[in-house]
């Protein structure tokens, strides 16, 4: 038996429908992070980001799902699934595609257009912003 709440979990420990979802609103998310492609499919920069984020989700052994973006009905069935995740995961996860957009960013440096895709996804999963990210959008007094 596990946690209801996710207490105490990682993202390698996530279910197997858990993991689809993931993968595939990453994958969504590959055509924008870390360098906007310019059609449907990543670009390479956004493929070595979605191996990464999906490094991070899998046990040694497992197979990783494929970076094929999803249609708009598939798109929004992943992202109800990701929202499902636990409150403990769904910080996890935009802190993973948070550090990875920076590792896989030109200079290590995160654009703009990344950081405004990545705080619409914390938004969406209604999970706050990681500092790294947070930095991007200073408060006004």
């Amino acid at each position: 038996m596990r946690p209801v709440t996710g207490q105490g979990r990682d993202l390698t420990q996530l279910e197997a429908d858990e993991r689809d979802h993931v993968a595939r609103f990453s994958a969504y998310l590959a055509r924008m992070l870390p360098v906007q492609s310019e059609g449907g499919e990543p670009t390479a920069a956004g493929l070595a980001w979605y191996r990464s984020v999906m490094a991070r989700c899998h046990l040694p052994g497992t197979p990783w799902p494929p970076c094929e973006p999803p249609d708009a009905d598939a798109l929004m069935h992943a992202l109800a699934g990701v929202q499902e995740l636990s409150w403990v995961m769904r910080p996890q996860l935009v802190r993973a595609w948070v550090e990875e957009a920076l590792n896989h960013s030109p200079g290590g440096l995160m654009s703009m257009d990344t950081a405004d895709a990545l705080r619409l996804a914390a938004g969406l999963l209604d999970t706050p912003l990681p500092p790294a990210l947070a930095a991007h959008y200073p408060k006004v007094p």
